[in-house]
């Protein structure tokens, strides 16, 4: 069972909206539809009745509302008794990004943790998903948020959030033009867009060693950048696309229908350290991304 999912369902019955609820959360309304849905999953049961006047509890969503509002409350009973043992932590806790999480995963998460903990600095490095968790591996960090999962024994992942891959080119691109055929950017080796992204066009037949790659690019604001002056088509994250496509500067040529997974990894050791331990425990019920293109 995930904390969200009680939470999200807690607030949509509190406010007898999907999209108020929404509001208060600070998500999306279709993630929040999503993790209703998901609830809903895990318990086999419908919670709430739909029509065309809004929505209604089922007699199952009634007894679940009583129930989730009591493990909420236990919940933050437990949070507030663990607080005064982490209250004084202090020092600096190091936390390796790929660019993806870093652009819209990981702000809200340090956001969480130094409400919490504001003595704890901070140490934020962004690179490649391969090279943040040869970095961890290497203890030159603490935490490891990645698009790529870990094959290394020596490292534990926890799923966090996903996303959809999108073929984008510039706002002027023709659309009678065969996508595949065009020029195309690609991610430098090591990125977890780049690896995403040839699987999900190996998916369609398409091999990316066939296709005319005029650029390989370490950053996925240059990819945006150069997609929009019309130097190529790319495959990026649908989070990366989504303001420039509001801005006008690019278009969604195409859905790969590939949703890649976004993980928070650490070291397996026997324990871990307060301050990472604190860390995961402050955003364990707030894993979630800015998640789109679901139920109303």
């Amino acid at each position: 069972m995930d904390l969200r999912y009680l939470n999200a369902f807690v607030k949509v019955c509190d406010a007898k909206s999907f999209t108020v609820a929404a509001l208060s959360l600070g998500l999306t309304q279709p993630a929040v539809s999503k993790q209703i849905r998901r609830l809903e999953q895990d318990l086999g049961v419908p919670l709430f009745n739909r029509d065309d006047n809004g929505i209604s509890l089922t007699d199952a969503g009634r007894e679940a509302y009583r129930t989730a509002t009591q493990i909420l409350a236990e919940w933050t009973k437990l949070t507030l008794a663990c607080k005064p043992y982490f209250e004084s932590l202090q020092g600096t806790l190091s936390i390796g990004s790929s660019t993806t999480p870093a652009r819209h995963l990981l702000l809200s998460h340090l956001q969480q943790f130094h409400a919490v903990h504001p003595h704890v600095t901070l140490r934020v490095q962004v690179e490649d998903s391969q090279r943040t968790l040869d970095a961890l591996l290497q203890s030159e960090i603490d935490i490891a948020f990645v698009g790529i999962e870990p094959h290394s024994a020596d490292l534990v992942r926890t799923p966090l959030a996903s996303d959809r891959l999108v073929v984008v080119a510039s706002a002027s691109y023709n659309f009678h033009d065969d996508w595949r055929l065009s020029p195309f950017l690609l991610r430098e080796d090591g990125s977890g867009t780049g690896a995403a992204a040839k699987q999900a066009l190996a998916d369609l037949g398409v091999d990316t060693e066939r296709l005319n790659v005029v650029a390989r690019l370490n950053s996925s604001t240059l990819v945006l950048d150069f997609v929009a002056a019309g130097l190529g088509l790319a495959v990026i994250s649908s989070w990366e696309a989504a303001q420039a496509v509001r801005q006008g500067r690019i278009q969604v040529v195409a859905d790969l229908n590939y949703r890649r997974e976004f993980h928070v990894v650490t070291r397996r050791v026997p324990k871990q350290t307060e301050l990472t331990d604190a860390f995961l425990h402050a955003i364990a019920p707030h894993s979630s991304g800015p998640e789109e293109q679901d139920e109303e």
